[in-house]
């Protein structure tokens, strides 16, 4: 039980959990109380058939509004549920309740057929699909309603007052893909002063053919094909328009392809019009990044001396006199001109940003002709950015420094982004080695990410949480007498010298490192945790006035320093500020008390304060503090998340406001590190899309998956573009050799609709057919493609009658350095859960288990959003007029030069029911 929220199994089957009570006002024009944001007060009581009740007392309390509620959960031995919910409301107007006490596991009902009677006596009925509908295009209002023939038996629920309400919220963006039918009140009136009473009952009956599952284990060895290859993995070609042009990421404003190509020659002249000073040597480095490249592709690279005579390479910043030939950059600070003639390659900077980032797109225009050399299309390039600011955020570590050159080097300034606020906080600093944590970053490491980022464009900016999220300074029981609430060490006594004797102390070595112009100090979030104030002397200043003598003085502090200062926007904000939108009728990430405390802070504090707003939601960005703090005499940054549509929001409203640019956040840990890329994968291909908007401007929307580029749509996929540049793949057109197993002859599954609205078939015949093959666009991985696979123990599969096996032996008996999985699940049983294991067990004997997660490295067939890991690819696969999606896991084996005896493909959790089509080694 967690917020008077319940997780009930039924017979040991993942049966229902509860949801929230949340009350608004009429209209939801605005939003009062919710027990996820404020849990209620919960307690267990026994019952004497030996049922237990489940009690959750909320309690809301705002200027004149009050609320006490009051929900009771029974749980009978006899297979029945009974939620009770008793509130009241004391206030001027009514308000708007939405109780959901139960959500049903979709799963149990695919299959199913629903029938419901309403409050005036309707009856109706509907088939339950595997795929969910759109959402709430289904709601189905109702007394009473049952589930007959699900998985576990006949589950019928009723209300005993007012009429309920049930939908399929696998599609509910609010609930995120959960996958539930949403039992409840979506919308009751409480009135003022009147005690509401509402009554939900559940009872199951079971099937007398309930599957059993708790079986022992049985595997088979089977008789697969293993197929040998010289193309297991094939490097991809380059990303290519409709006319055969290049894609161009971040697109540039002005861009004119010809008909001619220029065909690079083995030695290529270059001529550099670049100053002797540090920002010559930068550009002279991506010179040398580029060079490196090019050698793969037998261009070595030559430097010429004397005149330019319009032949070779032309490398220039536009602050001395060029040749007459060369293109004139923009008058804009980072712009630059590139031209491709027949005879002559030209990038010019109008600065040395501007150059560096004309070498970036001349990266992405190399190409091969019919006869495999390479060449560059005749172009004609005039490009700048849209936006000043194109910012990343990331945080420190131990192993931080290698991820972070790779990123900054291979995506993050090859798409333009100039700023990476690098959060530090928890860096091992001289000052004070009492608060080191075994993940800090050493400040060397720290010094040499910092060098890194100058040397690509980006500059560096510290960002150290104050005042809230000030956990760092209270590690290792350290300097708890700070803490504003003792109790709960999170935020500091703003009235105590100690604290800044501290903060200033790791202030002096930041900047002793960074040198910064800005300096990011924080300040979200102050009263998330704990209690703020809490002590007697600070509750009578109050939160107003401790947070702005907080913030002037680490300004003025950094002011005297010729820094500038950068906080987050939502302490300035009160819910109520802004433009509603109909999906957002009250403002997120705005934690002010009042509108009135809002607009003292941001009257108080210096205007030269840069306020970076962020909202994470799609479309909560347009409800924006933009135009709030630049009325009131402030600079302003939208900051995103990693959600596409957000991102692309974020951009378009920070035009429109004019803002200074975008903030890019990544919220994956404290410990930045490679490993995260298996982790939070969204989180690091969103800066794909963070680039392309603030420096292109375009308000063209993100590729959803499956999506075949339109006039609306970007000319590729994120995700896909990101491993392009990140990942070890091979240079286009370099095939890797390897092996195949293909599973059609073996298989007991084919993808096909079937008639209990399942998206598969049992198999009767072997395969008579050769296995297609196909290589995953986003990794060139070669895997069988023909829908036929195996299907191990799992919800729908139990019963006493031909039982599929829960694990398969497969003979391999040669190396790989990578083996890709191609695998899916038939039931989404919660992101991170085991839901099976791949077992490599090698010739000597030895053996490693790698287990496969819900959402990560496989998923559900119904699950069609991307992997949250960066080893997976995701597949989609037609059913008709459906879409079910596979996923491609890539494995590193960390010894590829032994052979692999066999592989073990296990289920690992009794209700998955995991799917496994295709297995690759790339050797």
């Amino acid at each position: 039980m967690e917020n008077g929220a319940l997780s009930l199994d039924y017979q040991g089957i993942p049966f229902a959990r509860g949801g929230q009570l949340q009350l608004f006002a009429p209209n939801y024009a605005q939003g009062y109380f919710s027990s996820g944001a404020h849990p209620p007060d919960v307690s267990v009581i026994t019952q004497p058939d030996g049922g237990l009740t489940y009690r959750a007392d909320f309690h809301y309390d705002e200027a004149s509004r009050h609320f006490t509620g009051v929900q009771q959960i029974t749980v009978s031995p006899n297979g029945t549920i009974r939620a009770t919910l008793q509130a009241n409301w004391q206030d001027t107007t009514p308000a708007l309740i939405e109780w959901n006490p139960l959500r049903i596991w979709a799963y149990l009902l695919v299959g199913s057929t629903q029938k419901w009677v309403t409050r005036d006596g309707q009856q109706n009925q509907q088939p339950i699909s595997y795929f969910p509908v759109p959402w709430r295009a289904a709601e189905i209002p109702f007394l009473n309603t049952t589930f007959q023939h699900t998985a576990i038996g006949e589950i019928d629920v009723a209300f005993q007052g007012d009429q309920g309400v049930c939908f399929d919220a696998r599609s509910d963006p609010y609930l995120e893909g959960e996958p539930f039918f949403w039992c409840g009140l979506a919308g009751s009136t409480l009135s003022p002063g009147e005690t509401f009473n509402e009554t939900l009952s559940l009872k199951v009956v079971p099937s007398p053919t309930l599957p059993s599952l708790q079986t022992v284990a049985r595997g088979e060895t089977l008789p697969a094909k293993r197929l040998d290859t010289q193309q297991a993995q094939v490097g991809p070609p380059p990303l290519t328009d409709a006319q055969g042009h290049p894609v161009l990421v971040p697109q540039p404003k002005q861009v004119e392809f010809s008909q001619t190509d220029y065909l690079l020659p083995k030695k290529l002249p270059i001529y550099l019009y670049l100053p002797h000073n540090q920002q010559g040597q930068r550009v002279n480095k991506a010179l040398i990044e580029l060079a490196r490249e090019w050698a793969l592709e037998g261009v070595q690279f030559v430097t010429a001396h004397g005149a330019w005579e319009n032949q070779g390479l032309l490398v220039a910043i536009a602050d001395r006199p060029l040749p007459v030939q060369a293109p004139v950059p923009p008058v804009v600070p980072e712009s630059y001109a590139l031209e491709v003639t027949p005879t002559a390659v030209m990038v010019v900077g109008r600065d040395a940003a501007g150059a560096f980032y004309g070498l970036q797109t001349l990266r992405q225009l190399l190409q091969r002709d019919k006869a495999g050399q390479p060449m560059l299309p005749q172009v004609s390039i005039s490009d700048w950015p849209t936006l000043a600011f194109r910012g990343a955020h990331l945080f420190v570590g131990k192993q931080a420094l290698p991820f972070h050159e790779k990123l900054i080097e291979r995506v993050l300034s090859r798409l333009k982004l100039n700023r990476m606020v690098i959060e530090c906080e928890y860096t091992a600093w001289k000052s004070h080695p009492e608060l080191h944590v075994p993940f800090a970053m050493a400040p060397h490491d720290l010094a040499k990410e910092i060098a890194f980022c100058r040397d690509h464009f980006m500059e560096p900016i510290p960002l150290i949480e104050t005042l809230g999220h000030a956990q760092w300074l209270f590690v290792n029981n350290q300097h708890k007498e700070l803490a504003e609430d003792v109790t709960t060490p999170y935020a500091y006594n703003v009235n105590d010298p100690r604290t800044y004797q501290i903060v200033f102390d790791i202030f002096n070595e930041a900047i002793s490192l960074f040198h910064p112009h800005l300096f990011h100090i924080g300040h979200d979030e102050v009263t998330l945790f704990g209690k703020y104030p809490a002590r007697p002397e600070n509750q009578q200043e109050g939160l107003v006035k401790l947070f702005v003598t907080d913030t002037k003085r680490l300004h003025d502090w950094l002011a005297k320093r010729d820094i500038r200062t950068m906080i987050w926007s939502d302490m300035l904000l009160n819910p109520l500020e802004g433009k509603p939108t109909p999906q957002n009728p009250s403002l997120s990430a705005a934690n002010a008390p009042t509108i009135a405390d809002a607009q003292a802070m941001r009257a108080a504090l210096p205007k030269d304060i840069i306020i970076c707003d962020w909202r994470y939601a799609p479309g909560s960005e347009q409800r924006n503090g933009l135009d709030l703090f630049q009325k009131d005499g402030f600079q302003t940054i939208g900051s995103a998340w990693y959600e596409p549509e957000n991102i692309r929001g974020w951009a378009q409203q920070v035009i429109q406001n004019r803002s200074l640019g975008t903030l890019q956040t990544t919220w994956a840990g404290y410990n930045s590190n490679e490993s995260l890329l298996s982790e939070d994968f969204p989180q690091f291909s969103a800066f794909v899309l963070a680039a392309e908007y603030a420096w292109s401007g375009s308000n063209l929307k993100p590729l959803s998956l499956g999506q075949s580029p339109n006039a609306d749509t970007l000319p590729y996929s994120p995700s896909e573009l990101f491993t392009r540049l990140y990942g070890d793949l091979p240079p286009p057109g370099v095939s890797r050799p390897g092996w195949l197993v293909s599973l059609s002859d073996s298989a007991n599954i084919q993808l096909a609709q079937a008639d209990n609205g399942l998206p598969w078939q049992t198999v009767l015949t072997p395969s008579q057919t050769p296995t297609p093959e196909v290589n995953d666009a986003t990794t060139g991985i070669l895997y069988a493609n023909d829908g036929r696979g195996i299907l191990l123990r799992g919800l729908y599969t139990a019963g006493p009658d031909n039982s599929p096996p829960t694990s398969l032996n497969i003979p391999i008996d040669r190396p790989a350095r990578t083996i890709a999985l191609l695998s899916a699940l038939t039931c989404d049983i919660g992101p991170g859960k085991v839901a099976a294991s791949l077992i490599v067990t090698y010739t000597d004997g030895t053996k490693i288990t790698i287990p496969l997660r819900s959402g990560y490295e496989t998923a559900a067939l119904s699950d069609l959003t991307h992997s949250r890991s960066y080893f997976v690819s995701t597949i989609p696969y037609s059913i008709g007029a459906r879409t079910v999606a596979l996923r491609l896991f890539r494995w590193h084996n960390p010894y590829p030069r032994k052979d692999i005896r066999s592989l073990t493909f296990r289920a690992d959790n009794p209700f998955a029911g995991p799917l496994l089509f295709s297995i690759t080694g790339v050797e």
